[in-house]
C-alpha cells in the first residue's frame, strides 16, 4: 500500500511538471548502465541534465553551496523539510542530511531522503554526494561546473540511480526534476 501512494505521488508529480521541464533549455539525457547493489549487478540509469548559464563560475559556485538557494531551486515542485543537517548556511563535506520531502508542498514523496555529501572540490568544482530513501535505494549525485568563456558556465547534475523495478519511472521523474532545477538556477542567477 505504501509503495502505490508513492507510485501515485509520482505520477501526480510528473503530470504536473511536464510542460514546465519541456520548455527548459536544458539538455538532458537518461541512459541505461548497470550497478551494483548487494553484490549483485542491477539495471540502473544515469539521468544528466546540462545548461549554459551567463554567469562566472565562483558566482554559481558560492550561490550553491547555501541551503538556502537549493531549498528554492526545488519549489513549487518539492519542499525539502530538513529533519537533521548540520548547524551552518552553507552545504558541508562529509555530511549527512535528512530530508522529508514533500511534491508540491503536501504529497510524501519517498518518505525520508538521506544525502551525505561525500565531497566539495572547490578547486575544480564538483560536488559529490550519496542519497537514498525508500524508493532509490542508490542515488549517487554528481554537480560539476565547467568554465565555457569568461560570463559563461556549464552546469551538470549527473545521478546514477537504482529503485528497484521503479527504475525508469523514477530516472523519468529525476529528468524532469533536475531540468526545473536549472530552470529556477537560471532565474536566481540571471533574472
Amino acid at each position: 500500500m505504501v509503495k502505490l501512494k508513492y507510485i501515485l505521488s509520482i505520477c501526480f508529480v510528473f503530470i504536473g511538471v511536464q510542460l514546465s521541464a519541456q520548455q527548459s533549455k536544458s539538455r538532458t539525457d537518461i541512459k541505461k548502465i548497470e550497478l551494483q547493489f548487494k553484490g549483485k549487478w542491477k539495471k540502473a540509469r544515469k539521468i544528466i541534465v546540462k545548461t549554459e548559464f551567463p554567469v562566472s563560475i565562483d558566482t554559481f559556485w558560492h550561490k550553491e553551496l547555501l541551503v538556502s538557494n537549493t531549498e528554492k531551486v526545488v519549489k513549487p515542485l518539492t519542499n525539502l523539510n530538513v529533519q537533521k543537517a548540520p548547524n551552518s548556511p552553507y552545504f558541508l563535506e562529509d555530511s549527512l542530511y535528512i530530508l522529508k520531502p514533500l511534491s508540491f508542498g503536501f504529497i510524501p514523496l519517498g518518505g525520508k531522503h538521506y544525502i551525505f555529501i561525500e565531497e566539495i572540490n572547490q578547486d575544480s568544482f564538483f560536488i559529490q554526494t550519496r542519497e537514498y530513501n525508500v524508493i532509490a535505494k542508490i542515488w549517487d549525485h554528481k554537480l560539476s561546473w565547467q568554465q565555457v568563456d569568461n560570463m559563461t558556465v556549464e552546469y551538470t547534475d549527473s545521478v546514477e540511480l537504482y529503485a528497484g523495478w521503479m527504475t525508469p519511472l523514477f530516472a523519468w521523474y529525476l529528468k524532469i526534476f533536475y531540468t526545473h532545477r536549472h530552470k529556477k538556477w537560471y532565474g536566481i542567477l540571471v533574472d
